[in-house]
């Protein structure tokens, strides 16, 4: 009884070969379109960086370097740029080097 609960589930996952195309992508609803994934991925602005540092709470708890949104405000006008360059860094490594690939597990799916 085993062999054959492993024979069928061995026999699930095992493919003779390697399919080159995905039929399945064509019944994936498109809910992001490309002037979406543009905003997604535009640079951030000083602008932008400004405000957010600007609502940040002057009386809150500082971070793991100590400083609290009191520093970031007396200090703006020195630290700006190392901020800036700081967020467009970690924008650039981190948030636009993700892939989401939906890999079927069987020959011919027709639905989800």
């Amino acid at each position: 009884m085993a062999e054959e609960a492993v024979r069928v589930f061995q026999a699930q996952f095992h493919e003779d070969s390697i399919p080159t195309t995905f039929g399945i992508m064509y019944n994936v609803p498109k809910m992001v379109e490309m002037r979406h994934n543009e905003e997604l991925i535009k640079q951030p602005t000083i602008e932008e960086v400004k405000k957010v540092v600007f609502g940040l709470n002057r009386e809150s708890a500082g971070g793991p370097d100590s400083f609290n949104g009191c520093f970031f405000h007396a200090c703006w006008d020195t630290i700006w740029e190392d901020v800036f360059d700081m967020v467009r860094a970690f924008f650039n490594k981190f948030m636009t080097h993700t892939n989401l690939v939906l890999l079927p597990k069987k020959k011919k799916v027709t639905t989800f």
